[in-house]
């Protein structure tokens, strides 16, 4: 009887001893499957953000040959030369280097300037731009050319579709640990509203953001009070290293 109880534990030990190690197991098996589909959703979110953004050179290039076109038939020989070599310098920043996904503000707000020079010998008086972006911010982390799409925006409807004078403002700030940027302009509200949609420059903007931060981050477009629109963007603060 003894030998046979004896046995009997040694079974109960040996299956559970098993069971504990198959369950281990299972739960490594789990973990690693886990991991792997993280990685290939990480992968599959760069690869659609890098796919958006590559969507903007041709729809910026497509708008800056249009002007180009404009002012050689108006023979404005001068004007159209400074818009070639605006555009070489800023196809330079965009094309010529691999943009890594997120870059400082800094960078991100020069290449705004860069493209908003082009836009200005285009306009001259028409179009003014400001930028209210304090120290403390231009180091945070932002996509690729995330605002290119919102200042074309505010270049179509804004300036474009009026007659008289129009301010482009771009601002950054910090609250509660996240960074908010804003583009706007003081145009006529009436150009925006008549898209209820967003274009297809905005909507891309609100893909990558998806793609990039899945529900942290997001786009509010919308007429300001008085006169023009604003698009503005919120995001997680992150610092360059």
């Amino acid at each position: 009887m003894s030998f046979v109880s004896t046995g009997f534990w040694a079974i109960w030990v040996f299956l559970a001893w098993t069971a504990v190690h198959f369950a281990l197991g299972y739960e490594d098996q789990l973990k690693e499957k886990s991991l792997r589909l993280e990685r290939t959703q990480t992968l599959a979110a760069r690869a659609q953000n890098q796919m958006l953004r590559y969507q903007i050179n041709p729809h910026f290039l497509f708008n800056t040959l249009n002007a180009l076109s404009a002012l050689i038939l108006a023979r404005e020989t001068e004007r159209a030369e400074k818009v070639v070599l605006m555009l070489s310098g800023f196809l330079r920043y965009t094309l010529e280097k691999e943009l890594p996904e997120k870059v400082p503000l800094h960078e991100e707000l020069d290449a705004q300037r860069q493209y908003l020079s082009i836009e200005q010998v285009r306009f001259e008086d028409r179009l003014t731009f400001r930028a209210e972006v304090p120290d403390c911010v231009r180091d945070a982390l932002a996509p690729s050319l995330i605002l290119q799409p919102l200042v074309e925006n505010a270049v179509k409807y804004g300036v474009a579709r009026s007659s008289r004078p129009v301010t482009i403002e771009l601002r950054a700030w910090e609250t509660s640990g996240r960074l908010c940027l804003s583009v706007a302009d003081d145009g006529d509200n009436s150009a925006h509203q008549a898209s209820p949609k967003l274009g297809l420059g905005l909507e891309n903007v609100r893909s990558r953001l998806e793609a990039m931060y899945g529900g942290a981050a997001g786009l509010v477009c919308g007429p300001r009070p008085g006169r023009g629109w604003e698009c503005r963007l919120e995001l997680p603060l992150e610092r360059a290293a």
